[in-house]
């Protein structure tokens, strides 16, 4: 889940979806859309994006990109959040899941 909030807003994201919605603030300089992208595998990224191509974590982020990107009012910054590391190992206490539906299963 992804969270950004000001004292009188918060945008809450759970799972991936086709419209990335802004959380949208004004200062001295004009607005700002703020994106807080969710973590999504991949098959679930093909499936609600509806693109084929997506193979791979990095794919995912690229096609969230450009959903934010086509929801940045005309003349505003935009900032997007969002973490995905790569080329990492895996550690004694992590194990590896798959993700069916809401189950988890090693």
């Amino acid at each position: 889940m992804s969270v950004f909030f000001t004292a009188l807003r918060v945008l809450v994201r759970g799972i991936v979806d086709v419209v990335e919605t802004p959380l949208a603030l004004r200062d001295e300089h004009g607005k700002t859309a703020f994106f807080a992208l969710p973590f999504s595998y991949e098959y679930a990224a093909r499936e609600v994006l509806e693109d084929e191509t997506i193979s791979a974590p990095a794919d995912v982020i690229v096609a969230q990109m450009s959903a934010a990107k086509a929801q940045v009012p005309e003349g505003a910054r935009w900032v997007v959040a969002h973490a995905l590391v790569a080329g990492g190992a895996d550690g004694e206490a992590e194990r590896a899941l798959t993700r069916v539906g809401r189950i988890e299963r090693e």
